[in-house]
């Protein structure tokens, strides 16, 4: 009998977990804001502390925040509008250099040359332009039935991230009250504090270290001559939050712009330059700054870092690694001795945790 409740406890296990995940997919459009916005809102928990120790209003703390936060999509769209501008109007140009670097690379191998004229000749022709056209207006239809969605995300995500700061401690309370005796609520309120305290401290390392990132990249690529350095410099500090993939698709779209514009060899320098600039901010910067105590299983980052992407793409990926911090705090089993345990959310647990034993005490004694 042991066995067979051990079996339906375990097959039910793994059925509700696959129904999460499920769940998670299909509701993208609407857990994905709101868990980027619980994320921002750990991130910025320090603000929403110092905030709070100054006496000021909480509702005053969240429309700060997004303030804040509007303020640097603002300060980045601005920043990279005139190179994403001048990248846009000579796309056709670039293209065209990219397909004749191809062809010209194809051309060198053997036995290729023949099948590539042909192929050209039996593409070519009148209908190949209306195929092109028909393709441009098949992509702007589908940008702008996409609008909407994006908008409602965009809604979503401010909402949860003004709700979160707002009501921050009663999330925090709601949670302890889960456990059944003094003992569990008081870890509970521990593992939660650590978990906020590891995500931000995260944050503000990978912040300062993708920012340096960013003008080392800049500096670089002006070195090199490579057209447009911010957008490089933002993109390289901005992709970086996502560990291993992130600064791939910078090495690759570097690799591809440098065929383009130089020759030879020369093509190939400022990949390898920023590949270089990848591996010291990896291997020595980023474990100096972020500290042992927030050092993980390298499988583990990778495995989440997949699993996220492959649910919901670039927001998974901005989010799996705070998700995975979040979750080591929670779940491990010695709890976190190097937490600052002054915080006002902290203080708020305990006052709760004072309130309860009270109230558990005269329940007893009536």
């Amino acid at each position: 009998m042991k066995i067979t409740d051990d079996v339906y406890r375990y097959s039910m296990a793994i059925l509700a977990t696959f129904a999460i995940f499920a769940g998670l997919s299909l509701a993208q459009n609407v857990f994905a804001p709101t868990l980027l916005a619980i994320v921002i809102g750990v991130v910025f928990s320090p603000l929403a502390n110092l905030a709070e120790r100054m006496k000021l209003p909480r509702v005053a703390v969240a429309i700060f925040i997004l303030v804040v936060g509007a303020s640097f999509l603002a300060f980045t769209v601005l920043l990279l509008e005139p190179p994403v501008s001048r990248l846009i109007d000579r796309g056709p140009i670039i293209w065209a250099q990219i397909q004749r670097e191809i062809t010209e690379f194809r051309a060198v191998l053997t036995g290729l040359q023949e099948m590539t004229e042909e192929i050209s000749d039996a593409v070519s022709g009148d209908e190949g332009g209306a195929v092109v056209d028909a393709e441009q207006k098949t992509s702007m239809m589908s940008a702008l039935s996409f609008a909407p969605t994006l908008m409602a995300q965009i809604v979503i995500f401010i909402g949860a991230l003004f709700f979160f700061v707002l009501t921050r401690r009663e999330i925090y309370d709601a949670l302890t009250r889960l456990g059944s005796t003094p003992e569990m609520r008081q870890s509970i309120a521990h593992r939660l504090v650590a978990a906020e305290h590891y995500v931000s401290r995260y944050f503000a390392a990978i912040t300062l270290i993708n920012a340096i990132l960013g003008l080392a990249t800049y500096l670089v690529m002006k070195a090199t001559g490579m057209p447009s350095p911010i957008l490089w410099a933002v993109l390289a500090a901005l992709l970086n939050f996502m560990p291993y993939l992130g600064p791939s698709l910078v090495i690759a779209a570097l690799g591809v712009t440098g065929v383009v514009v130089f020759d030879g060899f020369y093509s190939f320098v400022p990949a390898l330059c920023f590949f270089a600039l990848n591996i010291l901010e990896g291997q020595f910067v980023t474990p100096s700054f972020v500290g042992q105590q927030l050092k993980v299983n390298a499988l583990l980052v990778f495995v989440s870092l997949v699993f996220w992407l492959w649910l919901w793409g670039p927001v998974g990926g901005f989010v799996a690694i705070p998700v995975l911090l979040a979750l080591i705090a929670i779940f491990q089993k010695k709890e976190p001795d190097d937490v600052p345990m002054d915080t006002p959310v902290q203080e708020a647990l305990e006052e709760m945790e004072e309130d309860m034993s009270a109230e558990e005490t005269q329940q007893a004694v009536g």
